[in-house]
């Protein structure tokens, strides 16, 4: 997982303010997600209109089913994509089709990277898919990097389309992709440049050793100079989000677009937001009067930009821009690509299928505040399964663990393939590092911030961030006083084996996934630990030859339990602090379930039940 910093719509309108776009604003576009911008020019007797169609975050969604899930998900899919740039193809053939990465993880993409199926030179279905559909530049994300570099290196050959990648060489030097790609439509040349986050150190650091990742912006400044003469425009396909990450400079496109303002547009990744326009006036999105569009994640959504260019006194120029983000839900797919990817997703549903155990009872119940998840607010079995399988195989005194999805369950009987998903949604690998008990207090502290603070008439426990920003802890017994500020919540900090308070000095072993580690736990900047700490140290990387927590929980299943898994609960750890009104809780309860009250969400719906509900949101 590398779980990304995302913004909402509102975060990213507010970055807008203050720009200075190159085009004046003249005229609105046929969609009510756009706005034309245009200089005034003489009328010339040539022109140009070229569209620049984008996806981004694809995530193995090929079709319209989810196989992680073995569901079907009408949303997006590459095969409903395939069908919008048909018709867009027909009405402009100056048409130029770009992805900017993070492909072949997600959605059991990985099925299609095994031995078993990479057999013969098979070509995995995403790149399948984007050969059919001709895309012509094709950009690296940060998850292209999972794997390892001889499957990125098969997947980048097997593309037809032109890979962009300047910013990551490999152990030999040599650079894993083109450094730009100019393409001519009508007689107007097109430069792209492609980059990916420069945080891939960080993610995937065992993948890159001996590889060189350059600063994205420094590149792009470098290449803008060398071909500024051959291009009449210029066009960033940036596998980064809106704004920098972790404190890395130019790890985002606001960077990007301040300091490359010779850049006609750049096409962002990584955030799975769907940008095409300012909220807050209508106006083309715009960064220091670069226009910037992202797609949603899944091929929900098409990024389009439309340029239109004169000739005058023998040179093209940019008289017209316009952009907009089209949703796929309503397309109708491709028949014929759905045709050709007929066997993948027969094979994919099938591995979805595949028993490889049986639980005997239900690992997680109903939800007390519908809406409300009990996994984040009591100890559970689900939950415990988890960490016991990551402190199995890490040898581990100590482990800590998030839940992805506010549905996650296990149910009563046969435990299928697809079941491991809806456990672990994310493909993350296991860590071990040696910490002390003053380090794991700090962790937990932040971990504990999760929660909004406790007060008088609250109903309910609020969340203060995203799902996956919250650890649950075994090997330890633990209180969580949610009256108290952030700093100060962890009470009770003992052992489970001995029963003995943790002390700052006690060395020991804590198993985690690769995220929080290289995101949290071995640097400054993660929030947990501030410049001065001392750090905890890295014992051993991707635990089982990189094979992944939800696969080692699959593995435990089957190795360790006789294919058998009983529900355990130790409950560990408890939420203290509170003081609900019994009949008012219930009362707000009864309205949520009538329908009346809704459990809060944030603007852009990744933070749910993102505020305490009070006996002032019971109706009256």
């Amino acid at each position: 997982m590398k779980l990304k910093k995302l913004l909402s719509f509102l975060i990213f309108s507010s970055l807008l303010t203050g720009c200075n776009p190159k085009l004046e604003s003249t005229s609105s576009s046929s969609s009510s997600t756009s706005t034309s911008t245009s200089t005034s020019t003489s009328v010339a007797p040539e022109e140009v209109d070229i569209k620049l169609l984008a996806t981004s975050d694809t995530h193995g969604k090929f079709g319209t089913h989810d196989y992680a899930l073995d569901s079907e998900d009408t949303n997006g899919g590459l095969t409903k994509v395939a069908t919008y740039v048909k018709e867009a193809r027909s009405k402009n053939p100056n048409t130029i089709l770009i992805d900017a990465g993070d492909n072949i993880q997600d959605n059991s993409a990985d099925i299609f990277l095994e031995d078993a199926y990479l057999k013969d030179d098979a070509v995995h279905p995403m790149i399948k898919a984007f050969n059919k559909m001709r895309y012509d530049i094709s950009v690296t994300g940060n998850h292209e990097y999972n794997f390892g570099l001889d499957i990125l290196k098969k997947i980048i050959k097997s593309n037809n389309a032109t890979t962009l990648v300047n910013n990551v060489k490999d152990k030999e030097g040599k650079p894993l992709g083109e450094s730009y790609k100019i393409i001519e439509k009508g007689g107007v040349k097109i430069a792209f440049i492609g980059m990916v986050t420069p945080n891939i150190r960080t993610w995937d650091s065992a993948n890159l050793e001996g590889c060189t990742i350059t600063d994205p912006v420094v590149e792009t400044k470098k290449i803008i100079a060398q071909i500024k003469d051959k291009a009449d425009a210029i066009v960033a396909v940036s596998h980064m989000g809106i704004e920098n990450e972790y404190g890395v400079e130019n790890s985002g496109v606001k960077d990007l677009a301040t300091q490359c303002p010779e850049l006609t547009a750049i096409i962002s990744a990584h955030d799975h937001s769907q940008i095409a326009q300012n909220i807050a006036d209508g106006k083309n999105a715009s960064i220091n009067g670069v226009l910037v569009i992202q797609n949603a994640n899944a091929a929900k959504s098409v990024g389009e930009i439309d340029l239109k260019f004169v000739k005058n006194n023998g040179k093209w120029k940019l008289s017209d821009s316009s952009s907009k983000s089209v949703s796929m839900k309503t397309v109708e797919p491709d028949a014929e690509l759905t045709s050709i990817l007929a066997s993948d997703n027969t094979y994919a549903i099938n591995d979805a299928q595949t028993v490889i155990g049986n639980a005997s009872g239900d690992f997680q119940g109903e939800n007390e505040v519908p809406g409300i998840p009990d996994t984040m607010l009591k100890d559970t079995a689900l939950v415990d399964l988890i960490n016991k399988v990551q402190m199995h195989y890490a040898n581990a005194r100590v482990s800590a663990a998030a839940v992805f999805r506010a549905d996650a369950s296990l149910k009563q009987g046969n435990i299928k393939k697809k079941d491991l998903a809806n456990i672990y949604n994310y493909q993350n690998t296991l860590y071990s590092l040696n910490m002390n008990g003053k380090q794991l207090k700090k962790f937990m502290e932040w971990s504990a911030s999760f929660f909004t603070q406790y007060k008088e008439r609250d109903l309910t426990i609020g969340f203060t961030s995203r799902l996956y920003n919250y650890d649950m802890f075994q090997g330890v017994k633990y209180d969580i006083d949610v009256s108290k500020p952030n700093g100060s919540r962890i009470l009770n900090l003992k052992w489970e084996d001995t029963n003995e308070l943790v002390k700052d000095d006690e060395q020991f072993v804590i198993a985690v996934n690769n995220y929080r580690a290289t995101t949290g736990l071995l640097k400054y900047g993660g929030g947990i630990f501030e410049k001065g700490d001392e750090l905890p140290t890295l014992k051993e990387v991707d635990i089982e030859q990189g094979v992944g927590v939800r696969e080692l929980i699959g593995r435990y299943i089957k190795e360790q339990r006789n294919q058998t898994i009983d529900p355990v609960c130790n409950n560990n750890w408890n939420i203290v602090g509170t003081n609900f009104d019994p009949d008012k809780r219930q009362a707000l309860i009864n309205a949520i379930k009538a329908g009346t009250v809704k459990v809060p969400a944030s603007a852009d719906g990744r933070i749910i039940n993102n505020r305490a509900l009070t006996e002032n949101d019971i109706p009256a």
